[in-house]
């Protein structure tokens, strides 16, 4: 089995429709590919079994798909990521490969990616977005000069970025689930150079995998 681990839903939506777009399993494997969401990079030692149980006698592979995050978090930047990563393996036994978003080398995460990868006539709506963030982030306390407002999340970007598209009556349900629609070429560019080393990974993994098989 191909195991993917990756942090969270929109993750995973993402992942299965890339891997789709790429086409990358034909319909006879597809039952072999199985996503798993951690709800955080630091849940792997609650998943071990999974893990080992994929990889006993040889019988799947492990993928990791994890956010780089920034310096200023635990464990962020990408050094910091990668340190723990392995740390993992060592300490719990387990084998796995790992890419880490945006691009496995920057600091970042997934929606520093989607940023990357939207469908560029459609780049108007992030100009707006950030004349929005310059002006909560002038807002300043006379005295102490400190922000008085949160900078937005990126993530509020990218949903915004889905949010003020105009939709069908099925996309408009979709979105209400929290499904960022990444099979519309008209929000998203899957041939985007951004996706170029996230392909690279899929392609290797799970090509030597299927090698393997039957």
């Amino acid at each position: 089995m191909i195991q993917i681990f990756v942090e969270g839903d929109s993750d995973k939506a993402f992942i299965e429709k890339y891997i789709e777009y790429l086409e990358l399993i034909d319909t006879k494997h597809l039952s072999l590919l199985q996503i798993v969401v951690t709800q955080g990079f630091t849940k792997i030692p609650l998943l071990i079994n999974s893990f080992q149980e994929n990889t006993d006698q040889n019988t799947g592979i492990n993928l990791v798909i994890f956010d780089t995050d920034d310096p200023s978090k635990t464990f962020g930047g990408f050094s910091e990521r990668c340190k723990y990563l392995e740390e993992q393996k060592t300490d719990n036994s387990i084998s796995f490969e790992y890419f880490l978003f945006p691009n496995h080398k920057d600091n970042g995460n997934f929606e520093t990616l989607l940023e990357q990868m939207i469908n560029k006539k459609h780049s108007g709506v992030f100009d707006c977005f950030n004349r929005f963030q310059n002006c909560i982030e002038s807002h300043k306390d006379p005295k102490t000069k400190i922000q008085l407002y949160n900078t937005p999340l990126r993530k509020s970007k990218v949903f915004a970025y889905i949010d003020v598209m105009k939709k069908s009556n099925k996309d408009r349900e979709r979105f209400k689930n929290k499904d960022f629609l990444f099979d519309n070429a008209e929000y998203w560019d899957m041939a985007s150079s951004a996706l170029d080393p996230l392909k690279s990974f899929l392609t290797k993994n799970t090509s030597d995998y299927l090698k393997t098989l039957p």
